[in-house]
């Protein structure tokens, strides 16, 4: 006889899903089940799905999603890809998983992230009900060490439970809130305006979800953002300082583009942002010499930063010598 958790768990898989997970995957055979079980977890009220994109892993990552979709088949929903995707370029989510969405709200967490809230998804629907002219809310996580799990600090603005303006979304680089934390009106991936088709980022989806009403933010850390794997973008770029470079002249041509699309609205906003954004890029490239104007100098917080990029306009082989040494790069 099957248990009353049993058959309320069977009719709400029959349901059509509230809320489709989106997960990406590659190499993350250390971290996927922890990924998995956080999104499975989940206590609701209504159903979910979870949509799994493997872009053609090299480790065991693809075997263990077998696994879950063979045990949960109405639930976990995966594509393999043959050959690797990222690869050739275009945003994987944009491009393979916002298109087969079910739900009226699409919740985004990486492989190598999870969620330690089993609330996660009922705080965050609940408030978006409750806040209609909201596109997309977010919640604190927390950064752990990928190497042993050890806690390092809170990703998030410090600030309660509320809607956050879409400036200060602008002004955030994209690092002001965890991927992980990301749940999204569906209605609001239609019809994407010019700038979102310009770059597939993390950063452009804040700031898409935030232009009609704002980001509405929940102060409870709900997901982990693992930091420092092996397979994540950070280990990518310390390897090859030119993918750094390349994805933020294409955040800079997506802001330039965002500018047009509102007309000028945020513009001031905008145009701070872009200063941070070319430091980047100018660092990354190594164009020391670029950075020598005083709205980039000014912009170093500590005198000690302004004078190593001093130092290397004009010293270009200490950049070699520091990296050895272990400084800043």
């Amino acid at each position: 006889m099957k248990s009353l958790k049993t058959m309320v768990k069977e009719e709400i898989i029959k349901e059509k899903a509230k809320v489709s997970i989106i997960c990406n995957a590659y190499n993350h055979e250390k971290y996927i089940r922890d990924a998995l079980d956080g999104f499975l977890m989940q206590k609701t009220n209504f159903a979910f799905e979870i949509l799994i994109h493997d872009d053609a892993s090299t480790d065991s990552t693809a075997d263990i999603i077998r696994e879950y979709e063979a045990k949960y088949p109405d639930i976990v929903i995966p594509i393999y890809q043959a050959e690797n995707q990222y690869s050739k370029g275009g945003g994987i989510t944009d491009k393979f998983q916002f298109p087969r969405v079910n739900g009226d709200f699409v919740a985004i967490c990486e492989g190598d992230d999870y969620w330690i809230d089993e609330n996660k998804l009922q705080k965050q629907y609940d408030a978006m009900m409750a806040h209609p002219e909201c596109d997309i809310c977010t919640c604190t996580a927390e950064v752990r060490w990928a190497k042993n799990g050890e806690f390092s600090r809170y990703s998030g603005p410090e600030l309660d439970d509320g809607v956050i303006p879409v400036e200060e979304v602008i002004k955030g680089g994209g690092g002001f809130v965890s991927t992980a934390t990301l749940f999204i009106r569906t209605s609001s991936l239609k019809d994407l305006p010019p700038f979102r088709k310009v770059l597939s980022s993390d950063y452009m989806w804040q700031i898409h979800g935030s232009l009609r009403g704002g980001m509405l933010f929940l102060k409870d850390a709900m997901a982990v953002y693992r930091f420092g794997g092996d397979s994540s973008y950070n280990a990518r770029i310390k390897k090859d300082k030119s993918i750094l470079a390349r994805f933020h002249r294409k955040t800079i041509d997506a802001l330039k583009q965002l500018d047009i699309d509102t007309n000028g609205k945020y513009h001031d906003v905008i145009e701070d942002t872009l200063i941070t954004q070319e430091m980047i890029v100018y660092n990354a490239e190594r164009k020391f010499k670029k950075l020598l104007k005083w709205k980039y100098l000014k912009r170093y917080k500590k005198k000690s930063k302004a004078l190593r990029v001093i130092i290397l306009a004009f010293f270009p082989f200490v950049s070699k010598i520091w990296e050895k040494i272990g400084g800043s790069k």
